[in-house]
């Protein structure tokens, strides 16, 4: 029933259904923010987007305003401006390998305190030079992944283009990556509330390497799956989801 609805009923409906699960008899809104285990949130891609815009406003109503969001795959700054807005006293960290839209997001975030950026990509393990493949819609970047799409990915996205246009650019190029353990252990971060993840395909590769002491603190984690396997070295939403 979600898939008519306007963006703002969404968001209405979200913060509705969280209240009525805040507000049951008995329970307290610290212990289900900070619940044992956290929300996961396996968004599907653009034919379902009143699906996501929904997971996506119910995660946004579990934080708190000092809420400390880890943003994977931050694309131009476009999500890292609305989870800055959502967490005016805390803090989030937004992580963008690929150097032009690294480039646009520092300059969009520029005048927000509580934004930290990072020009690598996070992954399960750290590595100083990992091979990032780049697709381009109409010869722009337009996303890139650490992995290797597979004719499914083609099909579900037939306009991204991974081969080497003339004059287009490069079809890979190397980045650095870290792991999350690595990062919050250089960073001096001891806890975060939500994980934003748009990896093209490494969520689980990080996901599985996640320490337990962070899932205590993580209400929810955004992130996008598929049935089929969009890249080889991922296994579909089944194992995503486990």
């Amino acid at each position: 029933g979600l898939l008519d609805k306007p963006s703002d009923w969404l968001a209405e409906q979200a913060q509705r259904w969280l209240q009525d699960f805040v507000d049951k008899p008995g329970a307290d809104p610290v212990q289900v923010r900070r619940s044992r285990y956290p929300l996961l949130l396996a968004l599907r891609h653009a034919e379902t987007e009143p699906e996501r815009e929904f997971a996506e406003a119910l995660a946004l109503a579990l934080l708190p305003s000092n809420g400390q969001v880890l943003e994977a795959g931050a694309f131009d700054g476009t999500d890292t401006l609305r989870l800055s807005d959502q967490v005016p006293d805390g803090m989030v960290y937004s992580f963008e390998p690929f150097p032009g839209n690294y480039e646009n997001l520092t300059r969009r975030v520029a005048a927000r305190s509580n934004v930290r950026t990072f020009p690598y990509a996070l992954a399960g393990e750290a590595s100083l030079a990992r091979q990032f493949r780049l697709g381009r819609v109409n010869d722009a970047v337009a996303m890139g992944s650490l992995l290797h799409h597979t004719d499914a990915y083609e099909r579900v996205y037939p306009h991204v283009d991974w081969q080497q246009a003339e004059g287009a650019g490069p079809t890979d190029i190397t980045v650095r990556t870290t792991s999350l353990a690595v990062w919050a252990s250089e960073e001096r971060v001891s806890a975060l509330d939500l994980l934003w993840l748009d990896m093209e395909g490494l969520e689980f590769e990080v996901l599985a390497g996640l320490e337990p002491r962070f899932l205590r603190d993580v209400v929810a984690i955004v992130a996008e799956t598929r049935s089929a396997p969009l890249y080889h070295e991922t296994s579909g939403a089944a194992t995503f989801t486990e």
